[in-house]
């Protein structure tokens, strides 16, 4: 079936093009990140390659991969989706993308992450260390690890706080959709300004939060989902609802 892409929430626009796209649902930094080669304009141009919202086939590829989803058939997605975290003060989870679809088990929801090298922000030890006094940051660190991982002390510090929040809000938007699964997906743009120390970086950072999500986790390999992980919950994230976690690779010129 069709995809169709819409402003944040079911109601808005429809997105049709890559302009409308930026017009409609921009960047947090708006022009400052709409670069050919970087994470926020490719995605909006993988997503509208063909000339119309179709699924790349990438991601297609991916969310066929595991035996306990079976392919997934994306209907609906929102650029710059916003998902509430928890009931501190402070700002939403942007997720680049999140989609709606439908598998054998029913529906399915999808937060895209787009990275080109850049890193998945600030590791847990260095946002703690830089968070004011007044900040609701370690509370919500504290909610989220524990939400997600079981506990929370020294020894997450050297995971990304971006892959915490990231995975938690996919769980959370599973949630909000009535989705019977959650499915966090890293969408990798690699090109000629990619450098190579940053993308193994980025690779052994998503490795290191896999195994803090479940011990026995194996080494996550591109193209095929990993989970399903069952997490602890608390606050707005479930427990019990099953999570998969995937990279795909996208090479762009």
């Amino acid at each position: 079936m069709s995809l169709w892409i819409r402003k944040d929430g079911q109601d808005g626009p429809k997105i049709a093009t890559v302009d409308e796209w930026f017009q409609l649902s921009p960047p947090k930094e708006g022009l400052r990140q709409w670069v050919d080669g970087r994470s926020a304009k490719e995605l909006a141009k993988a997503f509208l390659a063909g000339g119309s919202p179709a699924v790349p086939p990438e991601i297609r590829a991916l969310l066929s991969s595991h035996p306990e989803l079976g392919p997934v058939d994306l209907r609906e997605a929102f650029p710059e989706h916003k998902i509430q975290l928890d009931e501190f003060r402070g700002e939403t989870r942007n997720a680049d993308l999140a989609a709606i679809g439908k598998a054998r088990i029913g529906r399915v929801a999808v937060t895209i992450e787009a990275k080109a090298d850049e890193a998945f922000g600030d590791t847990i030890g260095k946002t703690l260390a830089g968070a004011s006094p007044k900040s609701n940051i370690p509370r919500r660190v504290a909610a989220l690890a524990a939400a997600m991982l079981g506990h929370a002390g020294p020894e997450i510090n050297a995971l990304r706080y971006q892959l915490l929040h990231a995975t938690a809000a996919s769980l959370i938007f599973a949630v909000e959709e009535g989705a019977a699964a959650a499915v966090f997906i890293v969408l990798e743009f690699q090109g000629a300004s990619c450098k190579r120390e940053n993308l193994e970086r980025n690779s052994s950072d998503l490795e290191l939060f896999l195994r803090a999500l479940a011990a026995n986790a194996p080494k996550p390999a591109k193209g095929i989902l990993s989970g399903p992980f069952l997490v602890p919950g608390g606050g707005r994230v479930p427990s019990g609802l099953p999570l998969f976690v995937g990279k795909v690779v996208r090479k762009v010129v």
